[in-house]
C-alpha cells in the first residue's frame, strides 16, 4: 500500500510507506517494537530444496549494503558493504570507513588494512594469550604471546608434519630438563637438527639427538662439539683487558690457557690453578721476543 493509510490498532499495524507492528509511529519502512519480551525477525522455509537468503541489495556502487547494531539509541558497530573502499568490512563504532575486519573478494583477510596482501594481513600490534594488554618489556614489539599455562609455545609445522618451535618456560615446570624459569629455547622437534642462516646459506647448525648436539658454523655436519668450517675462516675473542681461551678439565683448575695481555704480550700457559708454566710471545713492536717460563 503506498500513498495510503490502513490502521488496526488491535495490532498496531500502521501502513504509509512505513510498516510499524508494535509501534503507531514506524522510523523505518519496517519497525517492529513489541511492548514486552524479545524481538524476533523470522524467515522459514518448509521447502526442503530450496535456500532462504537476506538480500541487502544497494543501487549502485557508490551506496553501502550493510546492517548496523545499536544500543540505547547509539551505533555501536556493523557489519556489510562498504563503498568507500568496495569490500566487506565488519567494523566498531558508527563509521564504516573504519579498517577493523575487511575481507577482499578473494578471500584475503585485512585488521588495520584494507587492501590485505596475503590470507591474513595486520596492520599494528596483535596480542596472542590470556593477558588484556602487552607487557611494558614488550611494548615494541608487532606481536606478543603470552601462554595460560607454565610454558608459551609457538610452533611451526610443514605440511608433512615437521615442527619447530620456540619455547619459552614460565615457571619451574620445565618444559626441558635444565630450563629454569624464564628461560627461552629455539627447539626443532621431533630430533631433527637446527639451523640458522638466509634464504641462501645455512650459517650455524645444531645436530639432531644422534649428533649429540654438535654445534657447526659453516658447516651441517660438524665433527666436532663446536666446529668452524670456512675456507680463510677466523676465529675471533675480542674483548678488553685480557681475553683469553681456555680448554680446561671439568673443574676448572687445569688445562691450556691462550690469553693476551693488556700490554703486547700474549701467553700460551699450561695452566694448573697457579702461575703455571707459560710460552709468552712478545708484539713485534716490543721486540719480537719469545720467552719460556717469563
Amino acid at each position: 500500500v503506498t500513498g495510503a493509510s490502513l490502521e488496526n490498532r488491535a495490532t498496531a499495524l500502521i501502513v504509509d510507506d512505513r510498516v510499524g507492528i508494535g509501534t503507531d509511529t514506524p522510523t523505518g519502512n519496517l519497525h517492529i517494537k513489541p511492548a514486552t519480551g524479545n524481538v524476533y525477525l523470522k524467515l522459514e522455509s518448509d521447502n526442503t530444496s530450496a535456500d532462504v537468503q537476506l538480500i541487502l541489495d544497494s543501487a549502485n556502487s557508490t551506496r553501502n549494503a550493510h546492517v548496523t547494531f545499536y544500543n540505547a539509541g547509539i551505533q555501536k558497530g556493523g557489519v556489510g558493504y562498504a563503498s568507500s573502499d568496495a569490500i566487506m568490512k565488519m567494523w566498531g563504532g558508527n563509521n564504516p570507513a573504519d579498517d577493523h575486519l575487511c575481507i577482499t573478494s578473494a578471500g584475503k583477510v585485512g585488521i588495520g588494512t584494507n587492501a590485505p596482501s596475503e590470507k591474513l594481513e595486520v596492520v599494528g600490534k596483535m596480542l596472542v594469550g590470556a593477558d588484556s594488554t602487552i607487557s611494558p618489556n614488550h611494548a615494541d614489539s608487532s606481536i606478543a604471546v603470552e601462554g595460560t599455562g607454565d610454558n608459551t609455545i609457538i610452533g611451526l609445522q610443514t605440511s608433512d608434519g615437521y615442527r619447530g618451535e620456540w619455547v619459552l618456560a614460565k615457571t619451574l615446570n620445565d618444559y626441558v630438563a635444565g630450563m629454569a624459569a624464564g628461560d627461552s629455547m629455539l627447539a626443532s622437534h621431533d630430533t631433527r637438527a637446527l639451523h640458522l642462516g638466509d634464504y641462501n646459506s645455512i650459517f650455524v647448525t645444531i645436530s639432531d639427538s644422534a649428533g649429540s648436539g654438535k654445534v657447526g658454523i659453516g658447516t651441517t655436519a660438524p665433527a666436532w662439539d663446536l666446529t668452524l668450517y670456512k675456507s680463510g675462516g677466523t676465529l675471533g675473542v675480542v674483548g678488553a683487558g685480557s681475553p683469553r681461551i681456555d680448554v680446561m678439565n671439568t673443574g676448572g683448575s687445569k688445562g691450556l690457557r691462550i690469553e693476551k695481555s693488556a700490554d703486547a704480550y700474549s701467553t700460551l700457559t699450561n695452566y694448573d690453578g697457579g702461575a703455571g708454566a707459560s710460552l709468552t710471545l712478545q708484539g713485534a713492536s716490543a721486540g719480537g721476543n719469545v720467552g719460556i717460563g717469563t
